[in-house]
């Protein structure tokens, strides 16, 4: 009876060393493989496995978004409804939750369609959205502090009706402003002509989210010597009415 060759399982590599001597196996080397992920049901063919896995950090942003869309929701309808809610300062109360409505939105939309419609351009108008919201949201930022600060410099003139046409006009600049940014990606300011150019928030380049950051960093830098001159006009006031309540306690009945 011939002697047969052994027979190789699968699971081995084509590594695998085998050296026999007196009809036996006297040494033998395994290559372990990682196991092939399991695909769920219904996983369509051809797509790469590791497109499957989903991002934790996308699944974070989508929930955050989902919470900040609905509660800015219900800002928006409490302002719409009430026709006591029309002075200067509730509309801009209103413009900053609809920008924060529409950068909850834009989170939840850009999870949708990585995962689901995996579209470029769709890719390119969800980053859109997103752009324009925060944009809108830091310029509506600014626009209440310098309502603030003119309502207390200007305390016995600012609730005018020109106090409202400048308020309208600030709307109509931040959200102008907000629409030009978010179409940047849109209009071809993106790098998917050339992918070693893109940042962590794909399809903007390095050099858009580096001017982006700085230009927000000088808005807040703006709004923050804004608040210490309303601080400083605050505490004067309290100063000076601290002065006529101790005039008047003084002075002779």
């Amino acid at each position: 009876m011939s002697e047969q060759a052994p027979v190789t399982p699968s699971w081995f590599g084509p590594d695998s060393t085998w050296a026999s001597g007196g009809g036996g196996m006297e040494n033998v080397t395994m290559v372990a493989f990682p196991s092939a992920p399991v695909l769920p049901p219904g996983y369509p063919p051809g797509v790469p496995s590791s497109e499957l896995l989903v991002n934790p950090w996308d699944i974070v942003l989508c929930s955050s978004g989902t919470l900040i869309a609905c509660e800015n929701a219900l800002v928006v309808l409490v302002i719409w409804q009430n026709p006591a809610l029309r002075a200067p300062m509730f509309l801009l109360i209103g413009s900053l939750a609809l920008a924060d409505l529409l950068a909850g939105l834009g989170l939840v939309l850009h999870f949708t369609f990585a995962y689901l419609l995996r579209s470029d351009s769709a890719q390119l108008l969800t980053v859109g959205l997103v752009v324009a919201s925060f944009s809108a949201s830091v310029f509506s930022l600014l626009a209440i502090t310098i309502d603030r600060y003119l309502s207390l410099y200007y305390a016995l003139t600012y609730n005018s009706e020109r106090t409202a046409a400048f308020t309208y006009t600030m709307l109509v600049l931040l959200w102008g402003l907000s629409l030009c940014l978010g179409l940047l990606p849109v209009t071809g300011v993106n790098c998917l002509g050339e992918e070693s150019t893109c940042s962590v928030v794909r399809p903007l380049t390095k050099n858009n989210v580096a001017v982006l950051s700085v230009s927000f960093l000088l808005l807040f830098g703006l709004m923050l010597q804004l608040y210490v001159q309303i601080c400083k006009i605050v505490m004067r006031h309290a100063h000076q009415i601290a002065l006529q309540h101790h005039f008047l306690a003084a002075t002779p009945h």
